[in-house]
C-alpha cells in the first residue's frame, strides 16, 4: 500500500474488516510534520490484527526534506502488542541523521519472539545500538539484524558479537570507518593499519555464531573497504563463512585482483 493522489490511506484502513488469516502485511506512506500526520488508519488495523501478524514492513518516504522528528516512533501505532511478530522492518530511507526517536522502545516490544531486524532509520551510533542490542541479550530466538550505523569501529563489532550471541547473519551499512568510537560518540579518523591493529587487540568471543557478515559502506570516501580492513574481519571472525555474500577467501582476494587490473 502506498501514497496515492486524491486518495485517503488510512481512511480506508480504519474500515477494513478484521483479516485473521493476514499473517504478513506491508505499509508505505510519505512522512510529514509530527502534529499534522495521521497514521490514525495504521493503528487502527494494526490493533485489529495484532493477534495473527508475524511479519511487519513499514517504510515512510521523505516529503520535501522534513524530519521525522524526536518522538516519531513514540506514536501509537507503534505501540500495537504484536504477540506473534516475527519479522520486522522499519524504514526511512535517505535521513542520515540521528537514530529516529522512540525506535529502541519500539523494538523492544517485540524481542521475545522476533528472528529477524531490519532498521534503516538514521544512523545509530555505538551508545544507540548498546541500549537496542541488550534488550536481545539471551534472545537465541533472534537471528538475522540489519542496521544502519555512523561508523564502522572494532568496538562496534566488540559490542555486537557478545550482545547478539545467537546471530546468524548481520548486515551493517555504515558512512565511515574509524578504529575507536566510544558510546559518548567520540570517534577518531585512522587509517587502515589502526584499525588492523585494533581488531588484533581486542578478545571477540570464538563461539560466536555469526555465520554471514555484510559490510557496506554508503561514502564514496571510503569505497570498497581497504584489503587490511577485510582481513582484520575475516580474521576476527574465524566462524563466519561468508563475507558480503562471496566465501572468505574470495572476500579478501577479490579486492587484490581488481586492484591488479588497474
Amino acid at each position: 500500500m502506498g501514497v496515492l493522489q486524491g486518495f485517503d490511506l488510512h481512511l480506508v484502513l480504519q474500515e477494513l474488516a478484521p483479516m485473521p488469516l493476514l499473517k504478513s502485511f506491508a505499509f508505505s506512506d510519505a512522512y510529514f510534520h509530527l502534529e499534522s500526520q495521521n497514521l490514525s488508519g495504521l493503528h487502527k488495523f494494526l490493533q485489529v490484527n495484532s493477534q495473527q501478524l508475524e511479519k511487519l514492513d513499514i517504510l515512510f518516504y521523505s516529503y520535501g526534506g522534513l524530519s521525522p522528528g524526536s518522538i516519531w516512533f513514540t506514536q501509537p501505532c507503534f505501540q500495537v502488542p504484536l504477540p506473534c511478530l516475527k519479522c520486522l522492518t522499519l524504514r526511512i530511507p535517505n535521513h542520515l541523521d540521528h537514530v529516529v526517536g522512540g525506535i529502541v522502545e519500539c523494538v523492544h516490544q517485540y524481542t521475545n519472539n522476533l528472528t529477524y531486524l531490519d532498521l534503516g532509520t538514521g544512523n545509530f551510533r555505538l551508545g544507540d545500538l548498546k541500549e537496542l542490542t541488550q534488550g536481545f541479550a539471551n534472545k537465541s530466538n533472534f537471528r538475522k539484524f540489519a542496521i544502519n550505523a555512523l561508523f564502522l569501529s572494532p568496538q562496534l563489532l566488540h559490542l555486537l558479537s557478545h550482545n547478539l550471541a545467537h546471530l546468524k547473519d548481520l548486515s551493517i551499512t555504515f558512512r565511515k570507518v574509524t578504529h575507536h568510537e566510544d558510546e559518548f560518540h567520540i570517534s577518531y579518523d585512522s587509517d587502515p593499519s589502526q584499525f588492523y591493529r585494533e581488531m588484533g587487540i581486542i578478545v571477540f568471543p570464538y563461539t560466536w555464531t555469526l555465520r554471514s557478515l555484510r559490510l557496506t559502506s554508503t561514502s564514496w570516501h571510503t569505497g570498497d573497504l581497504d584489503i587490511m580492513i577485510r582481513r582484520a574481519v575475516v580474521r576476527a571472525f574465524p566462524l563466519v563463512v561468508e563475507f558480503n555474500g562471496v566465501s572468505r577467501r574470495e572476500y579478501t582476494d577479490s579486492l587484490l585482483l581488481s586492484d591488479g587490473r588497474k
